[in-house]
């Protein structure tokens, strides 16, 4: 999915035609991120559905909870997602390189990253706690409590990121 919405318009060189035609950097950004959150959720919609229909004939019964289960969850992973390939953009804007940004992509998505965070985070933690500002307990509090308040860290995440992405692309000069 990441590929499709960030690295195609890097290999086919669209990204020069859309700003040479007047479109602004920071539209197509916004573009991108829409079509992220619209895609991400048509998939993980879809995967709800398959999940549930392969338990129903299956023959296993699925009450209420495991259906608010599942479905916490599906969002939790969507919001990671979403907040991965907002981080991935930056690569994605600020390096322009499709494979650079796919790696980084990947290495976010399987953990890698976090996993590095978290051993770089522990040794430092007698100095500062870092940890409350990685995305592992910004996600995780939504699981216990899905309020605005408990979103509210997550939204400020992204949007670091995604002001990033927009200085990162006004930034670089463009090969027409």
């Amino acid at each position: 999915m990441f590929s499709t919405i960030y690295n195609d318009d890097l290999t086919a060189k669209t990204l020069p035609s859309l700003v040479g035609f007047g479109i602004k950097r920071s539209k197509i950004i916004i573009s991108k991120m829409i079509i992220s959150v619209i895609m991400s959720v048509l998939i993980f919609f879809a995967a709800f559905i398959v999940y549930y229909l392969i338990f129903t004939i299956l023959g296993f019964n699925m009450d209420g909870n495991m259906r608010v289960g599942i479905l916490n969850i599906a969002v939790v992973s969507l919001l990671k997602l979403l907040a991965y390939s907002t981080i991935a953009s930056v690569v994605v804007y600020g390096i322009q390189k499709a494979t650079f940004s796919i790696v980084a992509f990947i290495l976010l998505v399987t953990g890698l990253i976090s996993q590095i965070l978290f051993l770089i985070l522990t040794h430092i933690k007698d100095i500062i706690d870092l940890y409350q500002f990685t995305l592992i307990p910004i996600v995780g509090g939504f699981i216990q409590e899905a309020t605005f308040l408990t979103l509210l860290p997550y939204i400020i995440y992204v949007a670091i990121f995604f002001a990033l992405s927009i200085i990162a692309f006004h930034k670089k000069d463009l090969e027409f």
